[in-house]
């Protein structure tokens, strides 16, 4: 219980921050902006997130067999608004530090390209999955962390 609420106040925090975020991201160029949504479109990387979601959510529906179907439409909709839907305005300062508008540009007609478009199409998927193996991975440290610690206790 003490995970899932560390887990949720991490999403909460996370989100509030998105939400200051956001707020500093209005005085953007719209121009970079605009640009920026049209590649992580492209990219898939704002389908991405939004199919995490489902994931992020799996283990809390374990743990918390008492949570409705309501709450949890709640939380993926919460998790919605604060992830996909403000991901563009979190990430313009963070791309503005690294890359150009005329990169974005580039960029972009990458993913318009066909090989740039399968890139795009195949993306959610590879998250997805790389999430799957990423909480495997997490599992079976997590159980090696606590044996090692455990034969360190009884020492």
């Amino acid at each position: 219980m003490k995970r899932i609420l560390c887990k949720l106040f991490v999403v909460a925090l996370t989100a509030g921050f998105m939400n200051v975020m956001s707020v500093s991201a209005q005085s953007q160029d719209t121009g970079y902006k605009a640009l920026l949504q049209e590649l992580m479109e492209a990219s898939g990387s704002l389908k991405s997130v939004q199919q995490m979601i489902p994931q992020m959510l799996a283990p809390l529906k374990e743990q918390m067999p008492e949570l409705t179907e309501e709450s949890i439409g709640k939380l993926q909709s919460l998790l919605e608004d604060r992830l996909v839907n403000r991901m563009v305005d979190l990430y313009v300062p963070i791309y503005q530090k690294y890359l150009t508008a005329d990169d974005l540009k580039q960029i972009v007609a990458f993913y318009k390209s066909p090989v740039g478009k399968k890139w795009g199409e195949a993306m959610p998927a590879i998250t997805v999955d790389g999430a799957k193996a990423g909480q495997e991975i997490g599992k079976s440290l997590q159980d090696e962390i606590k044996a090692v610690l455990e034969e360190a206790a009884t020492r």
